[in-house]
């Protein structure tokens, strides 16, 4: 891909600030004058994220396997109700690129480990967990002024990824409609790249006793159109 079709970083400064909420880290919407101008109602959603971890899962079919995950919680700050259609893409630092999978069975897992007194998404209630298509299901509200953020949970799977990584990058697309279109000078063709939140860790220790504790989070979320 040639250096004008290469990654565009718009925003380098953004803290991860820690929620105090069992290790999650909020990543607050944020947009510039220049975007506006060129997407007039542009949104974007308010995001927050728990390092990945791993689980033992057994898939049906494929036995056994060391399934990666992230948890994550979405919350409306626009004026009107969000249509959030998520993907996550998970990038290692040797180029292997995993997007993310349905997997039902690890997300009881998941939920036991993870949420033990919230319930699935068969449960009609707020207090439920979605996968990537069934957060999509309905749009998000927005949450009233001065009142509790109205949160929507979710959690991602990645199947397959070589535990030999030592760093891997995250991206995040779907929490916001921004996009740019970007020639390329050689073949006069223009590409669309969407605004996408990039979240980048190390994993460090070995690849025959994984521990999702060694996990962290590096740098800063960095949003870039991709």
């Amino acid at each position: 891909m040639s250096g004008a079709l290469s990654t565009l970083t718009i925003l380098l400064g953004l803290s991860a600030v820690p929620s105090g909420d069992f290790g999650f880290q909020k990543v607050p919407p944020q947009v510039f004058d220049s975007e506006k101008k060129k997407v007039p109602d542009i949104w974007v959603l308010e995001f927050t994220f728990r390092n990945p971890r791993y689980i033992m899962v057994d898939v049906p079919g494929k036995g056994r396997k060391l399934v990666w995950y992230m948890t994550y919680k979405i919350v409306n700050r626009e004026k009107k109700p969000i249509q959030l259609i998520p993907q996550f893409e998970l990038v290692t630092n040797d180029g292997k690129s995993f997007h993310d999978v349905i997997m039902p069975v690890a997300e009881e897992l998941v939920v036991k480990r993870e949420f033990p007194t919230l319930r699935l998404q068969e449960d009609n209630g707020r207090n439920k967990i979605h996968n990537s298509v069934t957060i999509s299901a309905a749009p998000i509200p927005p949450t009233p002024a001065e009142s509790a953020p109205l949160v929507r949970r979710g959690v991602v799977f990645w199947e397959g990824v070589d535990m030999k990584a030592k760093s891997f990058t995250v991206f995040v697309t779907g929490l916001s409609n921004g996009y740019v279109k970007v020639e390329d000078p050689k073949t006069g063709k223009t590409e669309v790249r969407r605004k996408t939140l990039e979240l980048n860790f190390t994993k460090p220790g070995d690849i025959y006793h994984p521990n999702h504790k060694e996990i962290k989070f590096v740098g800063d979320p960095k949003w870039v159109y991709r």
